[in-house]
C-alpha cells in the first residue's frame, strides 16, 4: 500500500528526532484530527477528529510549557506515539 501513496510514509518512531530531539505534539494532533489536511494519495482521507473527539478532555503539554486540550482518545494516541520514540 505504500508505493501506491504520493507521498513518502513517515516513520512514527522518529517524529522527535526529525524536530530536534522534541516531540510535535501540536503538529500530530493537527495531523490525526484533520486540523491540517495531507493529500496522501490524491484525494481526501478520512478525518479522524470526530472519532478520537470526546467531551472528556486532559490538558496536554506543548515543548513551550503551554496547554493544549484534546480529547482522551485523541490524547491516548498522542501519548501512544510520544512513547515509541527513538533516537
Amino acid at each position: 500500500m505504500a508505493e501506491m501513496l504520493a507521498i513518502r510514509t513517515p516513520d512514527l518512531t522518529r517524529l522527535a528526532a526529525q524536530n530536534d530531539g522534541v516531540f510535535p505534539i501540536e503538529a500530530v494532533a493537527r495531523q490525526i484530527d484533520g486540523r491540517a489536511p495531507l493529500l496522501a494519495h490524491g484525494g481526501e482521507m478520512p478525518i479522524f477528529g470526530p472519532a478520537l473527539d470526546s467531551d472528556q478532555k486532559v490538558a496536554l503539554t506543548m515543548p513551550d510549557g503551554q496547554p493544549m486540550f484534546a480529547g482522551v482518545p485523541l490524547a491516548n494516541v498522542i501519548f501512544y506515539l510520544e512513547s515509541i520514540q527513538i533516537e
